[in-house]
């Protein structure tokens, strides 16, 4: 089974895509990330692996997602565990020069090809969870068939596996779900498991009991019992000695936030919740 080891981008249709962008690029200090441009769509990061990709709900298809990174692993692998777990991709995106072979594993499958040359260590596989949520694998290429292949950068993915947070960067995700229960299982087929107690801070385990998110790597995905179902807000770590710099920034744009210790809550444009954690270096 290939384990999903992070989360890596959560991608929100917003019903206007320059007043979001805005937001996230002077609340949380975010940038255009190294990907080759979209219409559309704004990719913004840190400068590292993390991304918040933003998509105008008009465009045609503009679904909700989180993706998650999975162990390296080669695309006949992936074509067959799916298979074994009775799975079966939406979508496809592989690499220039890999889509006959992708496109052959999966017939059924929408096939995009990503001509830029960054991405070219990994493909990806898009699942329909029990949530109006799609569920993207960025599968990394094992380092083997990367140098096999000839291919040598410029990589704005890692190729070796790694679980850890970026700071700044994402650190969770809130799904809401009709039956929260289906989603859980849909999401523990990729080794996705309930956050120990022992893991948890104090407040977490008095305040949450049993209702513990989910881990994927170190980063926590939340699931609620909510209607409709989809991405209700996003979570983040930055330094704590920059939350005073965010509070004034959202109250010079007069967003609506709640700043208490090193926590803090705002409402983005489209109306979802966006959480940052202000975390002590050291």
């Amino acid at each position: 089974m290939p384990r999903a080891l992070r989360l890596q981008s959560v991608t929100l249709p917003v019903p206007d895509l320059g007043a979001a962008e805005k937001f996230y690029r002077w609340v949380l200090a975010m940038k255009a990330s190294a990907e080759d441009p979209v219409e559309g769509t704004a990719s913004l990061g840190w400068g590292k692996e993390d991304r918040l990709r933003l998509i105008d709900a008009a465009v045609p298809d503009a679904r909700e997602a989180i993706e998650l990174r999975t162990e390296a692993t080669t695309p006949e692998e992936m074509a067959a565990w799916l298979n074994e777990s009775s799975l079966v991709p939406a979508r496809v995106v592989a690499a220039a020069g890999d889509e006959t072979e992708i496109g052959a594993l999966w017939p059924g499958a929408s096939l995009a090809v990503d001509a830029d040359p960054a991405g070219s260590n990994r493909f990806v596989v898009s699942l329909d969870a029990p949530a109006d949520v799609r569920v993207e694998l960025h599968v990394p290429l094992p380092a083997a068939v990367v140098v096999e292949r000839g291919r040598h950068g410029p990589f704005y993915r890692r190729s070796r596996d790694w679980t850890g947070l970026e700071n700044p960067g994402l650190l969770g995700v809130t799904l809401g779900a009709a039956d929260p229960g289906a989603l859980s299982s849909f999401l523990e087929r990729f080794g996705i498991a309930r956050m120990a107690e022992s893991d948890a801070g104090f407040d977490q385990r008095s305040a949450a009991g049993a209702d513990l998110p989910l881990l994927a790597g170190d980063h926590q995905i939340r699931i609620e019992e909510r209607e409709p179902a989809g991405i209700y807000g996003a979570a983040c770590v930055v330094a704590a000695s920059r939350l005073p710099d965010l509070v004034r920034t959202l109250e010079r744009f007069e967003v609506r936030h709640r700043h208490e210790r090193n926590h803090l809550l705002a409402v983005d444009p489209a109306g979802r919740i966006l959480a940052v954690n202000g975390v002590r270096s050291g």
